[in-house]
């Protein structure tokens, strides 16, 4: 009987044994993070990547709005725009959020081209002193 279970225990520790050695050697046939073992699958990156850009590959979602002279521009709340040429005041009594110099802009005062600004409410815009071109991302309105 003695034999028999030493024999059993014997059989359990090579097999244990065997299966250690091949989950060792398995591991280590492959480069983490190589082709043949990635981090990630490239489906999943690819699909993600569809996600966050909410599925515009190559395009950053702002459109170009000319305001011309005397115009305004109202954003509605979490609205962002870049000004890249003319000249704005900002309006609304909250003023905006420069979120390129992570500062807040008071009304009447004048935006920065090429900065991004981001409009805390729905009454936050800007007016244009001078003919602009303003890239919007979200929604707006010109009066």
């Amino acid at each position: 009987m003695r034999k028999k279970i030493a024999g059993i225990l014997i059989l359990i520790l090579a097999g244990t044994g065997i299966f250690r050695f091949g989950m060792i050697a398995g591991a280590a046939s492959q480069e983490p993070g190589s082709a043949g073992d990635p981090l990630i699958t490239q489906s999943y990156l690819e699909q993600r990547l569809r996600e966050v850009s909410g599925g515009n590959s190559g395009q950053n979602g702002f459109q170009k709005v000319n305001i011309t002279k005397g115009k305004s521009l109202y954003l509605n709340e979490g609205t962002e725009c870049i000004i890249y040429s003319g000249e704005a005041t900002v309006l609304g009594s909250t003023g905006l959020i420069n979120a390129t110099s992570g500062s807040l802009v008071k009304k009447s005062s004048s935006v920065k081209l090429y900065h991004q600004y981001v409009s805390p409410s729905n009454a936050s815009g800007m007016k244009a002193t001078a003919n602009s071109i303003i890239y919007v991302k979200g929604s707006y309105s010109i009066d």
